[in-house]
């Protein structure tokens, strides 16, 4: 009997991790900008390729805290444990400015710690005339599929100063 009850206890509580978490990314860090207004005022002005660089260089020296940030935006629950984010990759984008992709690594912790599994999702970020264009995820291993888009998508447009 009290092996039944036990094994009932830890199914329930393996199931309630995958309820959306309260404080999932409520931290300060999320809040935070890559550049002061003085630093993007000044950035701007330079060539486009700079300003790519500029944003790559800002984004690499954050990446693990841009790319947690963002994970539990899409990811809700607190079996979400991060691991890391890859060096952010930027490319031109077709019609001028720049597109950053975030390959985060992740696991997914399922009875605590005895079962889980090592997932990756994959966001991009568009930066068009040094505006926020457009974030999504565009592939991610999860069964559960990400969530809160627009969420996502303001987190990477209050990065940039002004943006807000």
């Amino acid at each position: 009997m009290i092996l039944v009850f036990l094994s009932a206890l830890v199914l329930l509580l393996s199931i309630t991790s995958f309820f959306p978490s309260q404080q999932a990314y409520a931290g300060d860090l999320c809040k935070q900008q890559l550049f002061t207004a003085q630093e993007w005022s000044s950035l701007v002005t330079k060539s486009s390729s700079a300003i790519g660089e500029e944003i790559s260089s800002k984004l690499n020296g954050y990446r693990d805290v841009v790319g947690n940030c963002a994970l539990k935006i899409v990811h809700t629950t607190d079996s979400v444990k991060y691991q890391k984010t890859e060096p952010v990759f930027f490319a031109p984008r077709d019609g001028g400015g720049f597109i950053y992709a975030f390959v985060t690594h992740w696991y997914r912790d399922v009875f605590g710690g005895v079962i889980g599994k090592n997932l990756v999702t994959k966001i991009t970020w568009e930066i068009f005339e040094s505006k926020h264009f457009h974030a999504k995820v565009v592939e991610d291993s999860s069964i559960f599929a990400p969530g809160q888009p627009e969420e996502l998508d303001n987190f990477f447009k209050n990065l940039l100063p002004g943006e807000s």
